[in-house]
């Protein structure tokens, strides 16, 4: 008997301690919204005299209920207001008007991580102590400081504003939010949720508007550079469930993964995007060096010979631009960029331009079609590293690539010690994200924009999340279970004993 209560006991702790702290705010919604509703009841009468009354009323009172429960689902569990956040951050641009997805990005993310410090303060406290993340605030008062003496201070405004988002959500939330397989297997559904978004609506959009072989397809206001990319970063998703080592559905898996990796081939190749090219041949090539994807790299070659010599046209674009013509170089052009950003460098190699600059000051300095280059990839000298340095000089390129070299050194360490350890299950992660961010950093140096880039801080913040999990209870998911089970016996028998 003392053995139950004692369970019913610790149980119903556990049941509650979620909801100790929001029980205030859950109070005063339920009376806020009794007050209204007797508010409304009370004034019935005015539905004669104003017509747009029961409209009011019936949209008013639904919102009211429907935000108060994805409030409190968020602070039970604010792993979800992490989901919904990421889903609708890597929605394809041109979805939904421009200017409420920016809102939506901004507004979720500070929800999100209101959410997260409600219900896990130390957590999230302990996640922004990584060596990647101060290194990251550093980097960012350092460019605040830049922002003085930049020519342009708008556009360093708008620069500063995403480095902080990108923080906050990639570098703190979803690294303290994922502690466990489950919450993994959530943020992976959703890159996969994501990617099949973006399938259905390159195929939607390829149906209505139709293709030329040789023309760089885009889907919406999407740019053709970021389809395949993005594409290739939700392949982690996909495959995470198609190489799980639950026996369950296990051909139906592999059905949709090898489907997933045909549209991507298909759609990397008609966008005609080269660096999307180069990080697919990149993260196909690791694949063969981890065991469990060893199978999908040669799934992968077998698709891509097929539809080379049945669809050879899907591929026209991307070969034609791999050789170049008399008006594009191999690098697209971007040689006489590095030139310009090289010389700015020279000029300011110290404490740079000011933050998000590097634009505006290099315009100065060749005779390209900078107009025609700000609209179509935004960051015209189409190197990281450089426009770093340019922006925020030689201490600003220092912090920044501590953030990337932390961040490989934490991955690396968390795979040496969950391989010593014998954690076989994370061994797809590490393959999956370890090949896909190999890929993506082959292609990110002649990227314009990259070092903001959402898919770049995504990465960085999975290449985090082993860091933060429990490696030790880890080791064997139902070890603490047996133990437990194993400890209350003697307890039962000694309670009937008594």
């Amino acid at each position: 008997m003392k053995v139950s209560q004692k369970r019913f006991k610790r149980g119903g702790e556990m049941g509650l301690r979620p909801f100790i702290r929001i029980s205030p705010i859950l109070r005063i919604w339920l009376l806020g919204l009794i007050a209204l509703s007797a508010f409304f009841l009370g004034t019935s009468s005015l539905s004669d005299s104003f017509p747009y009354y029961p409209l009011i009323v019936g949209g008013i009172i639904p919102a009211a209920i429907m935000f108060l429960m994805i409030l409190l689902g968020w602070l039970r569990n604010p792993a979800y207001a992490l989901y919904v956040t990421l889903f609708v951050v890597f929605l394809p641009t041109g979805l939904i008007p421009a200017d409420i997805h920016s809102l939506l990005k901004r507004s979720l993310t500070i929800a999100a991580l209101a959410s997260f410090l409600i219900y896990d303060f130390s957590g999230v406290l302990r996640a922004a102590q990584s060596i990647t993340v101060l290194l990251m605030v550093g980097y960012l008062l350092w460019s605040g400081v830049s922002w003085f003496w930049a020519e342009n201070i708008d556009m360093g405004a708008v620069t500063l504003q995403a480095y902080t988002m990108r923080l906050i959500l990639f570098l703190v939330l979803l690294v303290s939010g994922i502690k466990t397989e489950k919450q993994m297997d959530g943020l992976m559904g959703i890159l996969a949720l994501n990617g099949w978004v973006l399938m259905a609506a390159s195929l939607g959009w390829l149906l209505l508007k139709g293709y030329e072989p040789g023309s760089r397809f885009k889907v919406i206001d999407e740019n053709e550079n970021w389809l395949g990319m993005f594409a290739l970063c939700a392949m982690q998703g996909v495959l995470w469930h198609s190489i799980k080592l639950s026996t369950k559905h296990q051909a139906l898996r592999k059905l949709i993964g090898a489907i997933y990796l045909v549209m991507t081939i298909g759609l990397i190749g008609i966008s005609g995007s080269r660096g999307t090219a180069i990080s697919i041949f990149v993260t196909l090539l690791a694949f063969c060096f981890w065991k469990p994807t060893r199978s999908w790299a040669k799934i992968s070659l077998i698709i891509l010979l097929l539809a080379t010599i049945v669809f050879p046209f899907v591929f026209t674009t991307t070969v034609q631009r791999f050789a170049g013509t008399e008006e594009d170089t191999f690098l697209g052009g971007r040689e006489e960029l590095w030139q310009a950003g090289w010389q700015l460098i020279k000029e300011n190699p110290l404490i740079g331009v000011g933050i998000g600059n590097s634009s505006f000051e290099v315009e100065g300095l060749t005779r390209s079609d900078w107009d025609l280059e700000i609209r179509s990839i935004g960051k015209p000298v189409h190197n990281p590293l450089l426009v770093v340095w340019s922006e925020t000089g030689i201490v600003g390129l220092f912090l920044y690539l501590g953030v990337l070299v932390s961040a490989v050194w934490s991955f690396t360490h968390s795979y040496l010690k969950s391989r010593i350890l014998g954690i076989d299950w994370l061994d797809r992660y590490f393959a999956l994200v370890g090949s896909v961010f190999l890929g993506y950093m082959a292609s990110w140096i002649k990227a314009g924009g990259a070092e903001s880039d959402f898919i770049y801080f995504l990465l960085l913040g999975l290449l985090l999340i082993p860091s933060t999990l429990n490696i030790k209870e880890l080791r064997n998911p139902n070890k603490s279970q047996i133990e437990k089970t194993r400890n209350s016996i003697p307890n039962i028998s000694r309670s009937s004993e008594g």
